[in-house]
């Protein structure tokens, strides 16, 4: 008898949703991770059947699950220790989970006897493994980004923001984070063409979309054309940037409906240390912000403290003092892979060992392993940047430049929904 294919996404207890209560976090930030929606994509382009099973927004019973159900698990590094929790779940039972996603590519070895693994994007080979022609614990998928339109959306009567998606035209990794999704499941990406990007977008029924691509000022030209097309679509979108975008493009951006700018890259914890010692590089950074809330873009600063070697008290203070001299509306902190003291890849003897620890003892192990330091640090830092008093100062002082509406909207709107996940203890979406 075939089984049901499940896609199943654990989360940690304080992420988990409870049977007669609101589900924890804010209803704008709750959607599925960007690499579960192109493999959704996927299997929905190909005709497949299935379940999406997300513990934010359902609960899981294992023993229905085991029955009937051909299991993919999800693997986040931030809900580590809860897919060790499900692991041994499953473990009484005959049933091989197939695993997936950045936190089992980048740390292979530890579940191969535990499930079937998939290292790098499932799309590539999942075809070939449902007809049984790839075997072994351990499948590697080829490091190349095969074009997939974004189709699938939540329907309209679940928990997730049924008005969000994501779209792109180049997935190529242009930062230098050891964990990034991309940089495990690809090599460079080839850009789609611009009418595939732009025809996926107007067929979308949702309003507001996340343009993936990364550095989108590297390559200008590709941009301001996409951007140029989408002109009275009546679309808003978020972009990432990780440098500093010309006029031109800015200008395309505008009038195409980009509403959000996310910096990541160019703004690390290095440079941000610089603002306060250079002069010169805190003006251009200034100026720079000035210019994009002149398009009334809200503009986010997306934090990853993967070069952040030092965790001391001070190093946050130094950092808030900072980001408040940038002028950003709001920061997105994303827990790095040294959001655990050990990168276990590194060292080969204990890669070894830790294969032959029990479920419940890689449990342990990564819950002991969590780096204290640097999550009590990026608590302070939240805590500080999204106070109300804080918000509301940065949203009044930026009506003149974004106008009411666009104040009121995306501005309010992020710090706001942000504020409600550093509440309610959700670290990611950050």
């Amino acid at each position: 008898m075939r089984k049901d294919l499940v896609i199943l996404i654990p989360r940690e207890e304080f992420k988990r949703y409870i049977k007669q209560y609101a589900p924890r976090g804010s209803d704008f930030l709750r959607v599925l991770e960007w690499d579960v929606v192109r493999f959704l994509s996927f299997l929905k382009e190909k005709n497949h059947n299935f379940r999406l099973i997300d513990e934010q927004t359902e609960e899981v019973h294992v023993k229905e699950l085991v029955e009937k159900s051909q299991i993919f698990i999800y693997t986040s590094h931030t809900d580590a220790v809860r897919v060790f929790e499900l692991l041994h779940a499953f473990k009484g039972y005959d049933t091989t989970p197939v695993l997936f996603g950045p936190f089992v590519s980048y740390f292979p070895t530890i579940f191969k006897e535990m499930g079937r693994v998939i290292v790098g994007d499932p799309v590539n080979v999942f075809e070939d493994m449902i007809r049984g022609e790839i075997k072994g614990d351990i499948i590697k998928s080829p490091k190349k980004c095969s074009e997939i339109r974004m189709i699938y959306s939540p329907d309209k009567d679940s928990l997730y923001n049924v008005n969000f998606g994501y779209t792109y035209g180049d997935l190529t990794c242009r930062c230098n984070e050891e964990g990034c999704t991309r940089k495990i499941y690809y090599n460079r990406c080839k850009e789609r063409k611009i009418e595939n990007v732009v025809e996926e977008i107007k067929n979308s029924n949702v309003k507001y979309m996340e343009l993936l691509d990364e550095g989108i000022e590297k390559n200008p030209d590709y941009y301001e054309e996409i951007f140029k097309r989408l002109y009275g679509v009546h679309k808003t979108f978020k972009v990432t940037i990780s440098g500093f975008v010309n006029r031109k493009l800015l200008k395309t951006m505008e009038s195409g409906g980009v509403k959000v700018v996310v910096i990541k890259g160019f703004l690390t914890y290095h440079h941000l240390k610089n603002i306060i010692k250079s002069n010169t590089f805190r003006r251009e950074v200034i100026h720079f912000i000035k210019r994009l809330h002149s398009h009334r873009f809200t503009v986010g600063l997306r934090l990853n403290f993967t070069l952040l070697k030092s965790n001391e008290r001070e190093n946050f203070v130094e950092l808030l003092s900072a980001i408040n001299s940038t002028g950003v509306d709001y920061i997105e902190v994303i827990p790095p892979l040294e959001y655990y003291k050990n990168i276990i890849k590194s060292d080969p003897v204990f890669a070894e060992e830790i294969t032959r620890f029990s479920i419940k003892e890689l449990k342990q192990m990564f819950e002991d392993m969590r780096n204290i330091d640097m999550i009590t640090g990026t608590v302070w830092l939240k805590s500080r940047f999204y106070g109300l008093s804080k918000i509301w100062g940065r949203v009044i002082n930026r009506i003149p430049a974004l106008g009411f509406y666009n104040s009121l909207m995306f501005n309010l709107r992020y710090n706001m929904a942000l504020r409600q996940n550093f509440l309610e203890g959700i670290s990611f979406p950050p």
